[in-house]
């Protein structure tokens, strides 16, 4: 079974469209691909990896924002590279 990392911003329970979009391509294609998501953490400044409906979903912890808009956290490409060598996907 092929791997897919998904990026994105935020990850429902978040609001937004994007999020929704990503939401939907992981739901449908979870019987045909292994999916795993990585995003900012929206309610925390702790980087913390739940699961929901079997996909892992690796949250970052936010500083704060810039602008009330921009995401500040130090720990992000850190975690994204950890995350794509440990999880090895075919698919970025």
């Amino acid at each position: 079974m092929k791997k897919v990392l998904h990026i994105v911003g935020y990850y429902p329970p978040a609001i937004g469209g994007i999020e929704d979009v990503c939401y939907g391509v992981v739901k449908n294609t979870k019987d045909s691909y292994q999916n795993k998501v990585v995003c900012y953490n929206h309610e925390s400044r702790k980087t913390i990896t739940n699961f929901h409906d079997g996909v892992a979903i690796t949250r970052i912890g936010v500083l704060g924002k810039l602008f009330k808009r921009q995401p500040i956290t130090m720990s992000y490409f850190k975690i994204l590279l950890r995350e794509i060598k440990i999880f090895k996907p075919d698919i970025i």
